[in-house]
Parts: C-alpha cells; sequence; structure tokens
C-alpha cells in the first residue's frame, strides 16, 4: 500500500510498481474518475519507457509506448468499450505476448480477472490523497 498525496508522488508510485513488472503482465487499474490512474501509468511509463508523452487513451481506447528492450507498453482505456468482441479486437492475447498491458476501467469485462493479473486499486481519502493496494493474482 502506497499513500500518495500529489501526482508527483503518484508518478512516483507508478515508476516503484514498474519495477516488478516483466514482459507478459497484464495491471487492471481500479478507481473512480480522477483518482489518479493515467498520471500512475506515466510513471509505469517513466520506468519502463522513459520520454513515453503518456496521455489517457478514452476516446481511440489504446496507446502504444516502446520501450528500449523492443517490446511495447500497450496502455488500454475501457471506459467507452461496449461489447467483449470489441475487448477481444483490440488483441489483448497478441499484446501480452509482445510486451505488457496496462487496462484503466477493466470492471466492465470481469472475465479479465480469471487472467493472472497485477489488481491496482485507487481510493480517494478524504485529504484528497490516494491509497494505492497492490495485488497479484495467479
Amino acid at each position: 500500500m502506497i499513500k500518495a498525496c500529489t501526482p508527483e508522488e503518484t508518478v512516483e508510485a507508478g515508476s516503484t510498481f514498474a519495477t516488478n513488472l516483466k514482459k507478459g503482465d497484464l495491471v487492471l487499474l481500479f478507481g473512480v474518475l480522477g483518482a489518479g490512474k493515467t498520471t500512475f501509468i506515466r510513471g509505469v511509463a517513466r520506468h519502463l519507457a522513459p520520454g513515453a508523452k503518456v496521455s489517457s487513451p478514452s476516446f481511440n481506447l489504446l496507446k502504444i509506448y516502446n520501450m528500449p528492450d523492443g517490446g511495447h507498453l500497450y496502455h488500454l482505456d475501457f471506459y467507452r468499450v461496449s461489447s467483449i468482441k470489441e475487448l477481444w479486437d483490440i488483441r489483448l492475447e497478441e499484446f501480452l505476448e509482445d510486451g505488457l498491458v496496462v487496462v484503466e476501467w477493466p470492471g466492465r469485462f470481469p472475465d479479465l480477472l480469471s487472467l493472472s493479473h497485477w489488481k491496482v486499486i485507487f481510493k480517494v481519502l478524504e485529504d484528497d490523497c490516494r491509497c494505492i493496494t497492490f495485488t497479484k493474482y495467479s
């Protein structure tokens, strides 16, 4: 568990968390709108894809960032995905073979929870800080 009270602390939490990740990992981010999910991914990218300009993929569903080892960091946002067919059209399985996948708003597709994944939960606290918890499911 990490408590982050500023955007920079949230970025740092993402960067620190990224040291645990490897090719083939799936990371599912849960939290309300504005909880810091995209900011956290900026930190993941800072560690895994230095120089990447991270922004929310809400309208185009996917952003791809190049990692120095030739792999890719796939940043998906399922907020606007409406069907499981649309989800599989995204080629999630191929992405996991090529790099690692971080998903915002995965709760719309509970089948994802059956896959091996990291679950990262963002809770906004009364002092406007974030409590970020990490659990690995195999």
